[in-house]
């Protein structure tokens, strides 16, 4: 998916989709199908992407962990991306909250990054500058780490 090479990326996602839930990897299930959600929005199809990304919250929030805050930083991305910004904020703050307390600098990075695009979208440059400072200090942190 990182190459652009998104049909492979798709077969991919489904055969560990299809294994995961031949194991009943609910967790395997629910990073699978965000990751399917993160891929159909990067090629347009919102409505796929969407569907993807709901299915991964559902089940992540069954599980727990930072899986929750992956899918709600790409739901909020997707929103903000469709131009509904209040839901956006909404889905990336939760996101964020439960990033933190999983210490996940991954979800933390990516819920930060799409509250940077909220509020840029707003006018709100010096919030959005400060978030992405906050998202590139905690990047390098972890690359460190």
């Amino acid at each position: 998916m990182a190459q652009g090479d998104f049909r492979t990326a798709r077969t991919r996602f489904e055969e560990a989709l299809t294994m995961s839930r031949e194991l009943d990897d609910r967790r395997g299930v629910a990073i699978i199908l965000a990751n399917l959600g993160t891929l159909a929005n990067d090629q347009g199809d919102h409505a796929s992407a969407r569907a993807l990304l709901e299915e991964s919250l559902t089940i992540g929030r069954e599980v727990g962990g930072w899986i929750v805050a992956y899918a709600l930083s790409y739901l909020g991305k997707l929103a903000h991306g469709q131009g509904d910004h209040q839901v956006a904020q909404t889905l990336l703050d939760e996101g964020l909250a439960i990033a933190r307390k999983e210490g996940s600098w991954f979800a933390i990075c990516a819920s930060l990054n799409g509250l940077a695009a909220v509020a840029q979208s707003r006018g709100e440059h010096d919030s959005a500058l400060a978030l992405c400072k906050e998202a590139l200090a905690g990047a390098k942190c972890e690359l460190s780490s």
